[in-house]
């Protein structure tokens, strides 16, 4: 028994994933919530903040001798692989991040990476979120004052009966 096949059998998810590994295409998906201020007019009661999201959907291909486990290629990666993204309703943010991270690597001449894609995609999703949460904890303080006092007035006016 070689020592592969027993990390294996150890590991039952193992498998899978040397699978993937060896693959010379890998292919995923996901859905990225971020949270904008809508700047429209408001009435009583409303947000506003409004959740958006961007889907993605992301191929990377690479020629099977870049990907061989033995480390053997004399060819790099960044040379042989080729990554596609489909991006819907990103924010007009992130457009503008990846535009200059883009035109900065052409002028210092190499190759921007996919994960450059999603480290600006995560980046900008979560930049909001911080005030978002300010903004509703606020709201809630002011909801439990409004509470406490109308409990407070409640119990003034028992005790005065």
């Amino acid at each position: 028994v070689g020592r592969d096949h027993l990390f294996e059998e150890s590991i039952p998810y193992m498998f899978f994933i040397k699978e993937v590994f060896l693959m010379p295409k890998i292919e995923s998906t996901c859905v990225v919530r971020r949270v904008e201020l809508h700047n429209r007019e408001l009435e009583s009661g409303q947000s506003p903040w409004s959740i958006r999201q961007t889907g993605v959907y992301h191929k990377l291909s690479a020629p099977a001798d870049v990907v061989d486990p033995r480390g053997a290629s004399a060819r790099s990666s960044a040379e042989q692989s080729s990554s596609m993204f489909i991006l819907i309703a990103p924010s007009e943010n992130f457009e503008a991040q990846l535009s200059q991270s883009l035109d900065l690597s052409g002028v210092e001449d190499r190759t921007a990476g996919p994960w450059i894609v999603y480290r600006l995609l995560f980046e900008d999703s979560l930049s909001g979120w911080l005030d978002y949460m300010t903004w509703l904890e606020d709201g809630l303080k002011e909801h439990v004052s409004l509470t406490e006092a109308q409990y407070s007035g409640t119990r003034l006016l028992e005790d005065l009966d």
